[in-house]
């Protein structure tokens, strides 16, 4: 026990490191996404870009369901690669 004490003493700055560390992930261990303020529209783009891409276009521009199913230029204006990622990862079942 005097061990332990010691040791806790010794490193106790990253003791208290790991402690917050947890602390501030609990909220990540939950299902579901966090609750963001743009966490849907991130969503609904992949769902997009997802789709686009199953449709056989390598560089998605345009997003046919959005705008009331008339489309818009979406993929022009946004950075494509994190939903790379996403779709990859995605048709792998991750």
């Amino acid at each position: 026990m005097k061990r332990i004490v010691e040791l806790l003493l010794k490193y106790k700055y990253i003791f208290l490191v790991i402690i917050f560390s947890l602390i501030a992930s609990f909220s990540l261990l939950h299902s579901g996404l966090p609750p963001t303020h743009d966490g849907e529209y991130h969503v609904v783009r992949f769902w997009q870009f997802d789709k686009v891409l199953k449709d056989g276009d390598l560089y998605p521009r345009w997003a046919p369901d959005l705008n009331f199913g008339l489309g818009i230029p979406l993929f022009s204006y946004i950075y494509p690669f994190p939903n790379y990622v996403a779709s990859f990862l995605h048709t792998f079942g991750v």
